[in-house]
């Protein structure tokens, strides 16, 4: 998220810069220079997706070794968990109601 308003305030004050008056009306250079970062953009977009598929392999590996199935069956919304009314506590000993992080929990699974 942090990325994404730097990037953003980083658009805002280029943007006049890119887009001058002796330009127009075509502005073809400052044209250029958003397709480029759109471009670059979309770039990062395959790299990220390419990363989260390598990572959620790199998880089943994982839960292979650990000796559970390497394919995760997600059944998060068809189970009844019991919040304690009164604390908003979450019961239970099954591991997607424990406060595991992704590196810790291995049937965490990335969605893309």
């Amino acid at each position: 998220m942090a990325f994404y308003q730097a990037g953003t305030s980083a658009g805002a004050l280029i943007g006049p810069l890119l887009f001058t008056a002796d330009q127009a009306p075509e502005y073809h250079p400052a044209i250029g220079g958003v397709l480029g970062v759109f471009v670059a953009m979309m770039v990062l977009l395959g790299v990220q997706i390419a990363n989260l598929m390598w990572l959620n392999k790199k998880q089943e590996k994982r839960r292979i070794a650990n000796g559970k199935s390497g394919v995760i069956v997600d059944r998060s919304m068809t189970t009844n968990v019991n919040i304690d009314s009164k604390t908003q506590e979450v019961s239970g000993d099954r591991e997607e109601v424990l406060d595991l992080t992704d590196k810790r929990n291995d049937e965490f699974v990335y969605v893309y």
